[in-house]
């Protein structure tokens, strides 16, 4: 996370000399065969000023040896199995943000991508937006009640001209990011789904109009689940 260059090394590879928009290195095997790419920034990461998540390492659930730890650009690459459906841990780094205006705040909330194998294959982006501790208290703030841990916690990233997107378990007030802030609202380049109902078992997420990744997902308490969908 910090906004000076270093070395972020996995067993997948990363290059943490690597600029903004520069692809990590080609990375091993992994045991799995279909490239996943993407990068984690800060929630309000923009392009007019962007900041990457540094250190946060990515680990295939099904495959231990096969990690990738990202660079100050956020970005990561790893080969996983070719199957609907791939979860990806993210730990959170253990040194502070070095984003302007955090104060060195901590990533502290765990993550969980959700790769798809129809979204990598029709070309989608993978992005995943990690929030500091304080962002998490003012993020729930707005929302209108706190972070509930017992409960799962899920962000959409979409691809294509975004519409709205929904899913079929209770939530807290659906909140969107579009290209510059958080907003209450459902159609956005991020929607998330704060406090998801886990009694149900899987989530249902479906998008208006033609999409590629709608569908069943399983959410974990305490954690950010991240997918992405593209919008036809």
């Amino acid at each position: 996370m910090l906004a000076a260059a270093g070395t972020a090394l996995g067993a997948c590879g990363d290059d943490g000399a690597t600029p903004r928009d520069a692809s990590p290195d080609t990375p091993a095997m992994c045991g799995g065969v279909t490239p996943f790419t993407g990068d984690i920034v800060d929630w309000d990461s923009t392009e007019a000023s962007f900041c990457g998540v540094f250190g946060a390492k990515w680990t295939v659930r099904s495959d231990a040896a096969c990690t990738s730890s990202t660079p100050p650009n956020g970005r990561f690459q790893l080969q996983i199995p070719r199957q609907p459906q791939t979860v990806v841990d993210i730990a959170p780094p253990a040194a502070a943000s070095g984003c302007p205006g955090l104060g060195g705040m901590l990533y502290q909330l765990p993550g969980v991508a959700i790769a798809s194998d129809a979204v990598i294959a029709g070309g989608g982006a993978f992005s995943a937006r990690a929030m500091v501790q304080g962002r998490v208290t003012s993020m729930f703030t707005q929302i209108g009640q706190p972070l509930d841990t017992s409960r799962g916690q899920l962000v959409v990233h979409v691809g294509g001209t975004p519409r709205a997107v929904s899913i079929s378990a209770g939530h807290a007030a659906t909140q969107r990011f579009d290209g510059t802030s958080w907003a209450a609202g459902d159609t956005g380049r991020d929607v998330l789904f704060p406090n998801v109902d886990l009694s149900g078992g899987a989530v249902t997420v479906t998008m208006t109009g033609a999409s590629v990744g709608t569908g069943s997902y399983t959410l974990e308490a305490g954690k950010l689940t991240y997918i992405a969908v593209i919008a036809n």
